[in-house]
C-alpha cells in the first residue's frame, strides 16, 4: 500500500492513513497548506506537501462556546457545538462534537429506494489542559469519527441511464469508517528554546462493499465485492526543540526526532459471474478456493512499517534585509509484509528497507518592509513498500519516490496592507514516482514506478481589499506535467476488453491466449501527461458587505472555481481518460444582527447544478459533482 504523497496533521500528530481524510474537520481555528516536498521538518511522506490542521485550544481565562444548526435540501442536517470550560487556574477542557447526515444525490434504479452519496457522521473531540506553570503545559486530546452510509456513486461509462444522477447496479455498495486518533502533548520552555513532545496513537477501522462492473447485467460478466476492508493501528512519537528569544547567533532552529510504528490488515473478496448463470456463488472453501468457479479475486495481507527520522532546520539572519534558510533530514524506513497473493494458501514474506537524506535550501531578501523575493531547493522522499497483489509483470516490492523541486517566487503587503499578492514559478523532478499499475495476470498489479516525470508550474494568489465593504480573494495555478523518460505500463482498459473477447469465445481466464492479449496491452507511455493533473485551476471570492440601519450587517459572498481539463490516467484514450474542464458557482449570504451573539446564513452549492463533466472515478466508471444544495444555518456562540 503506497504512502500519500501529501502529509496530513492534526494538532501536530501525523496520521499515517490516507482514509483519515474521511473525518470531518471539527473546531478548526486554522488549516495550514504547504505545497510542495516537505524536505525537513514535515517531511515525512510528503512528497505534494502539507496539510496542517490546527484545532481551537482549551483556554484557562474564558468560559465560552458556539454552536450552530444546519438545514437544507436532501434531508441535509449538520449540528455542531464546542465549549471551554476553565475548571481552575491550572486546569481547562474543551469538548466538541459535529453530526452531518444528507440522502443519497444518487439513485440506483435497479434497487429501488436505494440512494448512494449519501453521509451520516458523527465526529467528537475532548482536550484536557493541564498549564502548572507558565513553562510547562500538558494537553490530552481523543477525538473519535464514525460513517456508516451506502457507497459512493460510480457509474458505468457504458451505463444506459442518461442522468448523471441515476444508474443501475444489481448490488448494493456500503461503506463503514471509524476512526479513533489519542495524543498527549507535553510542552517546555527554557530561556532559549522551547522544547515539545508529542505521543500518540491510531486506530482506525474501513469496511466496504462494491458492484465492481457498476451494472446490472448490461455489462457481463457481472462482478461484485461482498467484503473489503482493512485496519490500521499506529503509534507515533516526535520530539523537537524550537528556538526562541534571542540567540548568541542571529540563527533560528528547530531540531527533531519522529518516530512510527505502523500495522495494517487487509483484507479482499471478489466475486464474478463466470459461466453466465446469473448466479454469484460467495461461499469461500478455503482449503480450495479453486472449487468455486465464481471466485475471481481473494488476497490478504498485513505489512507494517517502522520509520524514524532525524532532522534539523535552521534561518540565519545575514543581513536585516537577507536571511539564508538550509535544513535535512535522515531517514530509516522498513517495511515487512505477509501476503497471501491471488489465491495463494501459504502466505509470503515480503521485507524492504531504505535509509535517505533529504533537505531544503532557500534565500529570502527583503526589497521593502512588506516585499520578498526567494529561491529555494527542496528534495523530498516517499519510502516505497510491499504490494497486496503482484504478478509476472508489477514486482511484490515497489520502489521509494524521490522529488528535487526547485522554486522562485515573491511574497508582498501593498497599499497599507490592503493588497496581499504572492506568486511562484516551480519545478518538479520526480523519480520513481509511485502509481497503480495492472499485471498481465488477471486480478493482479499493484504500486509500480515510473522512472522519469517532471512538471512545471506557476501559482498566483491575490487578496484585495478594494473598498471598506468589498474584498476580492483569489488564486491559480497552471501545470505542464509529462513523463520524461521511457515507462512501460499496462493499459488496464484495452488488456480487459481484448480478456473480454476471448472469454466470450470460450477460452479461460488464466489461459496463455488470454495472458498474451493482455500483455500485449503494455505500452510505453513516454511523453504522456501524468494523471489528475489539470492543466490550469482556479478560485475567486467576491465578498460584499454592507451595514442596515438598526438591523445588522449582511455579507454576501460568491465563490468562482474552475478546473482545466486533465488526464484521468497515464493514458491518452478520449473515452476513459479525457476529463473536460468544468466550473462551480457557490453563494453565501449571511446576516450578523445588531444585538446578540448569533448570526444566520443562507448557503447554495452547485448554483448551475453542474455535474462537473462525469469525472472519472475508474477506468470504466466516473463520479458526478453534488447536485445544487440549499441550506439555511443559525449559529451562537457565548
Amino acid at each position: 500500500i503506497a504512502n500519500p504523497s501529501v502529509s496530513f496533521h492534526i494538532d501536530g500528530v501525523y496520521t499515517a492513513s490516507d482514509i483519515s481524510l474521511n473525518s470531518d474537520f471539527l473546531d478548526v481555528e486554522r488549516i495550514e497548506i504547504l505545497r510542495g516536498p516537505q524536505g525537513t521538518v514535515f517531511g515525512q511522506n510528503s512528497t505534494g506537501g502539507a496539510i496542517n490542521l490546527i484545532t481551537k485550544q482549551p483556554r484557562l481565562d474564558a468560559f465560552e462556546g458556539q454552536a450552530d444548526l444546519t438545514l437544507g435540501s436532501f434531508d441535509h442536517v449538520r449540528a455542531r457545538a464546542a465549549i471551554n470550560v476553565p475548571v481552575n487556574d491550572m486546569i481547562a477542557a474543551r469538548g466538541s462534537f459535529s453530526y452531518f447526515k444528507h440522502d443519497g444525490f444518487t439513485r440506483n434504479l435497479a434497487l429501488p429506494g436505494v440512494r448512494l452519496d449519501e453521509d451520516d457522521n458523527f465526529a467528537g473531540r475532548l482536550q484536557l489542559l493541564f498549564q502548572p506553570t507558565e513553562r510547562f503545559s500538558a494537553t490530552l486530546r481523543a477525538q473519535f469519527f464514525t460513517t456508516d452510509v451506502n457507497d459512493r456513486a460510480q457509474k458505468n461509462i457504458l451505463d444506459p441511464t442518461p442522468n448523471p444522477r441515476q444508474l443501475r447496479q444489481d448490488f448494493p455498495g456500503t461503506f463503514m469508517f471509524e476512526s479513533q486518533i489519542y495524543s498527549a502533548e507535553l510542552r517546555y520552555d527554557l530561556d532559549f528554546a522551547s522544547i515539545k513532545s508529542i505521543t500518540s496513537y491510531q486506530d482506525e477501522e474501513e469496511n466496504q462493499s462494491r458492484d465492481t462492473d457498476r451494472s446490472d447485467g448490461f455489462f457481463q460478466p457481472s462482478d461484485i465485492v461482498p467484503d473489503r476492508g482493512r485496519t490500521i493501528e499506529t503509534v507515533t512519537q516526535e520530539i523537537n526543540i524550537t528556538s526562541t528569544g534571542e540567540q548568541p547567533i542571529p540563527l533560528d532552529w528547530i531540531l527533531g526526532f519522529f518516530y512510527l510504528d505502523t500495522e495494517t490488515n487487509v483484507r479482499f473478496l471478489e466475486f464474478a459471474d463466470f459461466n453466465f448463470d446469473g448466479v454469484i456463488d460467495t461461499t469461500i472453501d478455503t482449503s480450495n478456493p479453486f472449487s468455486n468457479p465464481d471466485l475471481g479475486f481473494q488476497t490478504s495481507s498485513r505489512p507494517t512499517r517502522e520509520s524514524w527520522s532525524l532532522y534539523a532546520q535552521g534561518t540565519y539572519h545575514i543581513l536585516d534585509n537577507l536571511r539564508l534558510v538550509g535544513g535535512l533530514r535522515y531517514t530509516d524506513d522498513a517495511v515487512k509484509s505477509q501476503v497471501f497473493n491471488f489465491f495463494a494458501t501459504t502466505p509470503q514474506i515480503l521485507e524492504t528497507s531504505v535509509t535517505k537524506l533529504t533537505g531544503k535550501v532557500a534565500v529570502e531578501f527583503d526589497i521593502a518592509e512588506q516585499n520578498m523575493l526567494y529561491a529555494s531547493w527542496t528534495r523530498g522522499f516517499k519510502p516505497g513498500g510491499a504490494n497486496l497483489t503482484f504478478g509476472t509483470f508489477v514486482d511484490p516490492i515497489y520502489d521509494s519516490e524521490e522529488i528535487d523541486a526547485i522554486e522562485i517566487g515573491s511574497k508582498n503587503q501593498l497599499l497599507d496592507n490592503r493588497l496581499r499578492l504572492n506568486v511562484a514559478a516551480f519545478y518538479y523532478d520526480y523519480t520513481n514516482f509511485q502509481f497503480q499499475n495492472t499485471d498481465p495476470v488477471p486480478f493482479n498489479g499493484g504500486v509500480d514506478n515510473i522512472p522519469e516525470s517532471e512538471v512545471y508550474g506557476i501559482e498566483g494568489e491575490l487578496s484585495a481589499l478594494v473598498t471598506n465593504n468589498f474584498r476580492l480573494d483569489g488564486n491559480f495555478a497552471y501545470l505542464d506535467t509529462k513523463v520524461s523518460g521511457d515507462a512501460f505500463v499496462l493499459d488496464s482498459v484495452a488488456a480487459n476488453n481484448a480478456q473480454n473477447a476471448l472469454l466470450a469465445q470460450g477460452f479461460g481466464l488464466f489461459s496463455p491466449e488470454v495472458i498474451a492479449a493482455r500483455t500485449a496491452a503494455i505500452q510505453n507511455i513516454r511523453g504522456n501527461k501524468l494523471p489528475k493533473t489539470p492543466d490550469f485551476t482556479a478560485n475567486v471570492n467576491a465578498t460584499y458587505s454592507i451595514d442596515v440601519a438598526d438591523y445588522g450587517t449582511v455579507i454576501t459572498t460568491v465563490q468562482y472555481t474552475y478546473r482545466g481539463k486533465m488526464n484521468f490516467r497515464l493514458f491518452d484514450n478520449p473515452v476513459t481518460d479525457k476529463v473536460p474542464s468544468y466550473d462551480l458557482w457557490n453563494i453565501n449570504v449571511r446576516w450578523e444582527p445588531v444585538q446578540g451573539n448569533w448570526a444566520l446564513e443562507f448557503l447554495v452549492i452547485n448554483l448551475e447544478d453542474d455535474a462537473a463533466g462525469s469525472i472519472p472515478a475508474s477506468p470504466m466508471s466516473s463520479v458526478s459533482a453534488a447536485p445544487a444544495k440549499s441550506s439555511c444555518r443559525r449559529g451562537n456562540s457565548c
